[in-house]
């Protein structure tokens, strides 16, 4: 099993930066361990790097504007870097696709209260903690919405943390 430790020495050494027969110190180990950390993180937030979308299914409250996302929101899951697609069944399972629009589409809307049975844009503002989604025009009843969204690469904590990253990413 590889961990966060075998991964930056490994890279320390193919870039110069150490001698393969010689250990990092626990100072060349935090400052690698950081950086890979930043890498990762910045990574998420380019589609090309982002190794898999997540299906989330939710009944969406009637009445409701908008619901918060993340762990502690109205929709409790990881609080998704941007959602790729989302679509709604009816109750005689009908599935209508809502188009993802931005916030300047989502401000141009004038009345954003207008409700309907069948929503049809989708507006996610990635907020933190807690990123924010709203749905227009609003349902008039309970829906069940799924989202698909990019889900984030994961950062590690210490350097005896075992990667599990999809093929290539080890190499990268």
């Amino acid at each position: 099993m590889t961990t966060a430790l075998d991964l930056i020495s490994g890279a320390a050494s193919l870039c110069g930066a150490k001698d393969p027969t010689e250990p990092l110190t626990a100072t060349e180990g935090s400052d690698l361990l950081e950086l890979l950390n930043e890498m990762l993180e910045s990574w998420t937030l380019d589609r090309l790097f982002v190794y898999q979308l997540a299906k989330y299914q939710y009944t969406y409250p009637g009445g409701q504007i908008s619901q918060t996302v993340g762990l502690t929101g109205d929709i409790a899951i990881e609080r998704p870097v941007q959602i790729e697609q989302s679509y709604m069944n009816t109750p005689d399972n009908q599935s209508y696709i809502l188009k993802v629009i931005t916030r300047t589409g989502y401000d141009a809307i004038g009345l954003k209260t207008l409700q309907t049975n069948i929503p049809q844009w989708i507006y996610y503002d990635p907020g933190f903690p807690l990123g924010t989604i709203y749905l227009y025009p609003v349902p008039g009843a309970d829906i069940e919405l799924f989202l698909n969204y990019w889900l984030a690469l994961p950062s590690f904590t210490s350097l005896t943390d075992v990667i599990s990253l999809p093929p290539g990413y080890n190499r990268a």
